[in-house]
């Protein structure tokens, strides 16, 4: 306390004021900052894994649409020999 008062004599009320409300901010801003890097942190690891996801799922959907276009040409295989049948009967 005595050396706020001796600061406050040798430098006058404002500056010993904007002093202290400097040493005080100090510690809250590291502390503060501390927190915006923990933040930042865990916000990286999260998108990591929203990305990681994002490639799987689109793997995913690559592989579905390869199945889905085999798929369509069996179809049409189907649908070809079953037209060829009904030709052949109905030129009987």
């Amino acid at each position: 306390m005595e050396h706020l008062v001796d600061a406050v004599k040798e430098l006058g009320f404002p500056i010993a004021v904007a002093l202290f409300v400097l040493v005080r901010l100090n510690g809250k801003m590291d502390r503060l900052t501390e927190a915006l890097n923990r933040s930042s942190e865990a916000h990286d690891k999260t998108f990591s894994k929203f990305a990681a996801t994002l490639e799987r799922i689109a793997g995913m959907i690559s592989v579905a649409m390869t199945r889905q276009e085999e798929f369509g040409e069996h179809v049409k295989a189907i649908e070809r020999k079953i037209e060829d049948e009904r030709r052949k009967e109905s030129s009987l």
